[in-house]
Protein backbone atom coordinates (compact mmCIF):
# COMPACT_ATOMS: atom_id res chain seq x y z
CA UNK A 1 0.00 0.00 0.00
CA UNK A 2 1.29 3.37 -1.19
CA UNK A 3 0.59 6.90 1.24
CA UNK A 4 0.47 9.90 0.70
CA UNK A 5 2.93 12.66 1.97
CA UNK A 6 -0.55 15.03 2.09
CA UNK A 7 -1.18 16.44 4.90
CA UNK A 8 -4.81 16.55 5.96
CA UNK A 9 -6.01 18.30 9.31
CA UNK A 10 -8.36 17.71 11.75
CA UNK A 11 -11.45 19.45 10.24
CA UNK A 12 -10.10 18.20 6.56
CA UNK A 13 -10.49 14.52 8.20
CA UNK A 14 -14.07 15.38 9.96
CA UNK A 15 -15.26 16.90 6.64
CA UNK A 16 -14.35 13.22 4.89
CA UNK A 17 -15.62 11.41 7.54
CA UNK A 18 -18.89 13.11 8.90
CA UNK A 19 -20.44 9.88 10.27
CA UNK A 20 -18.14 9.83 12.80
CA UNK A 21 -16.78 11.90 15.64
CA UNK A 22 -13.51 13.62 16.11
CA UNK A 23 -12.04 13.86 18.95
CA UNK A 24 -10.49 17.29 19.63
CA UNK A 25 -8.34 17.11 23.16
CA UNK A 26 -5.50 15.68 21.85
CA UNK A 27 -1.94 16.82 23.45
CA UNK A 28 0.92 16.77 21.49
CA UNK A 29 4.18 15.46 22.44
CA UNK A 30 7.19 14.58 20.62
CA UNK A 31 10.15 15.58 18.36
CA UNK A 32 7.76 15.60 15.26
CA UNK A 33 4.74 18.19 14.46
CA UNK A 34 2.93 15.67 11.91
CA UNK A 35 3.13 12.19 10.79
CA UNK A 36 2.06 8.97 8.53
CA UNK A 37 1.78 5.55 8.13
CA UNK A 38 -0.31 2.50 8.20
CA UNK A 39 -2.11 2.09 11.33
CA UNK A 40 -2.09 -0.41 14.00
CA UNK A 41 -4.70 -0.08 16.68
CA UNK A 42 -4.74 -1.79 20.12
CA UNK A 43 -7.48 -1.56 22.90
CA UNK A 44 -6.41 -1.62 26.25
CA UNK A 45 -7.39 -0.58 29.71
CA UNK A 46 -5.07 0.54 32.86
CA UNK A 47 -2.76 -1.84 31.24
CA UNK A 48 0.32 -1.18 28.39
CA UNK A 49 1.02 -4.38 27.66
CA UNK A 50 -0.37 -4.63 24.79
CA UNK A 51 1.36 -1.19 24.00
CA UNK A 52 4.90 -1.93 24.76
CA UNK A 53 4.18 -5.79 22.93
CA UNK A 54 2.95 -3.76 19.37
CA UNK A 55 6.17 -1.54 19.60
CA UNK A 56 8.57 -3.81 20.59
CA UNK A 57 7.94 -5.13 17.22
CA UNK A 58 9.98 -3.26 13.93
CA UNK A 59 7.58 -0.88 12.23
CA UNK A 60 8.41 0.60 8.30
CA UNK A 61 6.69 4.03 9.78
CA UNK A 62 3.88 2.46 11.08
CA UNK A 63 1.09 4.41 13.84
CA UNK A 64 0.19 2.90 16.79
CA UNK A 65 -3.53 3.82 17.82
CA UNK A 66 -3.99 3.09 21.87
CA UNK A 67 -7.28 3.13 22.75
CA UNK A 68 -7.15 3.58 26.34
CA UNK A 69 -10.75 4.44 27.66
CA UNK A 70 -9.52 8.01 28.49
CA UNK A 71 -8.44 6.84 31.98
CA UNK A 72 -6.56 8.64 34.16
CA UNK A 73 -5.18 6.27 36.56
CA UNK A 74 -2.56 4.46 34.61
CA UNK A 75 -0.35 6.05 31.95
CA UNK A 76 -0.08 3.67 29.07
CA UNK A 77 3.91 5.14 28.01
CA UNK A 78 6.24 6.51 28.87
CA UNK A 79 10.48 7.51 27.62
CA UNK A 80 11.32 3.80 27.77
CA UNK A 81 8.41 2.53 25.48
CA UNK A 82 8.47 5.98 23.31
CA UNK A 83 12.34 4.95 22.77
CA UNK A 84 11.42 1.76 22.23
CA UNK A 85 9.17 2.94 19.36
CA UNK A 86 11.22 5.28 17.98
CA UNK A 87 14.55 2.53 17.54
CA UNK A 88 11.81 -0.02 16.02
CA UNK A 89 11.00 2.52 13.57
CA UNK A 90 7.26 3.41 14.13
CA UNK A 91 6.72 7.23 13.16
CA UNK A 92 4.45 7.99 15.90
CA UNK A 93 1.65 7.01 18.42
CA UNK A 94 -1.99 8.54 18.97
CA UNK A 95 -3.16 7.47 23.01
CA UNK A 96 -6.48 8.24 24.30
CA UNK A 97 -5.16 8.10 27.77
CA UNK A 98 -3.00 9.27 29.69
CA UNK A 99 1.28 9.60 29.17
CA UNK A 100 4.19 10.22 31.73
CA UNK A 101 7.47 11.56 31.45
CA UNK A 102 6.40 14.57 29.14
CA UNK A 103 9.31 16.15 29.10
CA UNK A 104 11.30 13.34 28.01
CA UNK A 105 9.07 12.68 24.73
CA UNK A 106 8.81 16.07 23.66
CA UNK A 107 12.57 15.33 22.88
CA UNK A 108 12.13 12.06 21.26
Amino acid sequence: MKFSRKMLSTPDINDKFPETSVITDFRHFGALSNFFGPVTTVDCFEDNSLVKRALSEKSNGGILVVCGKKSKNVALMGDMIATMAHDNGWSGVIINGCVRDVEILNTI
